[in-house]
């Protein structure tokens, strides 16, 4: 999500930004319990995720943002709240490397949309303008 200044112009305010979801060599999302995330090169990447689960009945699982993308990956894979729907299908993940001032407002259009199955651990409790982004596997 580069901000170009003239792309921004000429975007609706409410058209929603392509934020170039993750997508593995192959073109495929990641698979959350084969990914590498050192091997990924995502040390250090700031960047807004997604975690989903598919089978027979897909759901949203979380949404976050980090600083540190494969810490945060580590940090996932043992989170019992969310990896408990591994067996639903494999859980999913991709990620943008969204300008962290628009973050916050990513998040927040994310959460209200997709709302995913485990929250995210509280911010400051305040409420910023979503911004509003095509969700993962959803073209312009």
């Amino acid at each position: 999500m580069a901000d170009t200044g003239r792309e921004n112009e000429q975007q609706s305010a409410t058209e929603p930004r392509d934020p170039q979801w993750a997508t593995s060599p192959a073109g495929k999302y990641y698979r959350l319990v084969h990914l590498d995330p050192t091997k990924a090169g995502l040390k250090g990447v700031p960047a807004v995720f997604v975690i989903w689960h598919s089978g027979v009945r897909p759901r949203w699982v979380y949404v976050g943002r980090t600083e540190n993308l494969a810490a945060s990956v580590e940090i996932i894979s043992n989170n019992d709240d969310i990896m408990q729907y591994e067996v639903n299908g494999g859980l999913f993940i991709t990620w943008s490397l969204v300008r962290q001032k628009m973050q916050p407002g990513v998040i927040e259009y994310l959460t209200t949309v997709l709302d995913p199955l485990v929250a995210s651990p509280g911010g400051s409790g305040k409420r910023v303008p979503p911004i509003p982004v095509l969700v993962p596997g959803i073209k312009s």
